[in-house]
């Protein structure tokens, strides 16, 4: 997942080149964020996809999507 300035680069980047579409490799990466944790790094992978499933699942389920919608104020103006 991405910092917010991450986001903010890659829509600078877009506008500047005249890039009308950008579509994410793992769009289900939309649906959920870990935020970072020690223990992480020495997690197996199989565990951190079981933390971030849970969070992602319900989101999913719902419609709703976090990064979606930092996208959508970005792409619209905001901050």
């Amino acid at each position: 997942m991405f910092s917010l300035s991450c986001h903010k680069d890659l829509l600078r980047i877009a506008h500047a080149e005249n890039i009308e579409f950008i579509s994410a490799f793992w769009s289900t990466a939309f649906y959920a964020y870990l935020d970072y944790a020690s223990d992480l790094e020495t997690s197996a992978y199989n565990q951190v996809m079981t933390q971030w499933n849970a969070q992602a699942t319900p989101n999913l389920l719902e419609g709703q999507s976090l990064t979606g919608e930092l996208y959508q104020q970005l792409i619209n103006g905001g901050q």
